[in-house]
């Protein structure tokens, strides 16, 4: 079986608002009155290009599982939403809540490059951390046909940089929008990379 796999950014959250701020999880975040419209209409041109789910999944995360509902209710769907930890955004350990500009110093954005994808903050997850566990989920859900996953903009370039072997800079650079989707597929064992942080305009 053909599986396509939706990986969607939640809409705009309060925590990606907040100027010079290190949110990291911050899984109690809400998304903004721009957040929720933005899944709806998310929602809304999935539906008017017949773009519906098999299966839908969910990081834990309060923006992940609103944008979730607000998409879904768009479609005018009651689709069962199964969360999952391996969903959830990079862990940047004691970096989260602190001030950005105070971290990022010289000394340790020259220790982030020495280290690229396997540097980890204090207490968190380095990119190639994340990387695998979105890979342990995705190979977890077996052949299920056209499945969305509400999830995070760190999360979703981390798995691509891993299947696509990213150097560090690509990684990084590589931001998905949000309410952003990307598409990977899988017919034969391996996953494809078909686009990533596309607007929804933008896959009619």
């Amino acid at each position: 079986m053909n599986t396509e796999l939706y990986l969607i950014r939640h809409g705009e959250a309060a925590n990606n608002v907040r100027q010079n701020y290190i949110a990291g999880r911050s899984n109690h975040f809400p998304l903004t009155e721009k957040g929720v419209e933005q899944s709806r209409k998310l929602g809304a041109a999935l539906l008017d290009i017949g773009l519906l789910p098999d299966v839908v999944y969910s990081s834990p995360a309060v923006r992940a599982l609103q944008t979730a509902r607000h998409t879904l209710n768009a479609m005018s769907l009651k689709t069962l939403i199964h969360e999952d930890d391996r969903l959830q955004e990079q862990d940047v350990g004691e970096w989260v809540g602190r001030v950005a500009t105070e971290v990022f110093t010289d000394e340790q954005v020259a220790e982030i490059d020495r280290l690229g994808k396997e540097f980890r903050s204090p207490g968190g997850e380095s990119f190639n951390d994340v990387g695998d566990r979105m890979q342990e989920w995705a190979e977890s859900i077996a052949d299920d046909g056209r499945i969305f996953a509400f999830t995070h903009g760190g999360a979703i370039r981390c798995f691509v940089s891993k299947l696509q072997s990213w150097s560090h800079p690509q990684t990084y650079q590589t931001r998905p929008g949000n309410a952003s989707v990307s598409l990977l597929t899988r017919t034969s064992g391996d996953w494809q990379l078909e686009y990533i942080g596309k607007d929804v305009e933008e896959i009619k």
